[in-house]
């Protein structure tokens, strides 16, 4: 793929993730999400005390910061709670999997993506101070109404995200 199809592709993204509001979510849209949320969490907290999860906390080391590492009562910068978090969610492979919807595609992509993008939306939504609703709109906005986004599993899902969580607008993002 060419990088200008790329930089495409990703602004066309990022006006998405920068357009998404909270009253463009119908309910049912939010439940789903917040059933991926509540499992994302519960899948971190159970992949918290791992090898991988204790591994990377004790390699990426202490970092001041708002964040917090879910399940050790530690405060980190965000890049490393999202790290930690999202390595955790990952460690026991429990959470969520994007399956298929039609015959034709019978797994589906087979990706996970709540994970990485809460991790990273929770950890800069915590650093800045984002209420709630941010966080769940950063999140839907990325992961889309029906969970089968391109996105999280492309280079610029992850950090976009955050962005729209923490109330960047699009102006403020590299990709331009």
């Amino acid at each position: 793929m060419s990088s200008e199809r790329t930089a495409g592709l990703t602004s066309r993204v990022a006006e998405f993730v920068a357009a998404a509001s909270w009253q463009d979510f119908p309910a049912d849209v939010v439940t789903v999400a917040l059933d991926h949320v509540l499992d994302s969490y519960g899948v971190m907290l159970a992949g918290v005390h791992s090898d991988p999860a204790r591994i990377v906390r004790e390699v990426y080391g202490a970092r001041p910061g708002k964040s917090s590492v879910l399940g050790t009562g530690a405060r980190q910068d965000p890049i490393g709670a999202a790290l930690a978090n999202g390595v955790a969610g990952h460690a026991l492979d429990y959470d969520d999997t994007q399956l298929s919807t039609s015959p034709e595609g019978v797994y589906g992509l087979l990706t996970h993506p709540s994970v990485p993008v809460l991790a990273a939306c929770t950890a800069i939504a915590e650093e800045t101070g984002a209420s709630g609703r941010e966080l769940l709109t950063g999140f839907i906005g990325i992961t889309g109404p029906g969970f089968t986004p391109p996105a999280p599993s492309a280079p610029s899902g992850r950090p976009l995200a955050p962005a729209s969580c923490s109330g960047c607008t699009r102006s403020g993002w590299p990709w331009r």
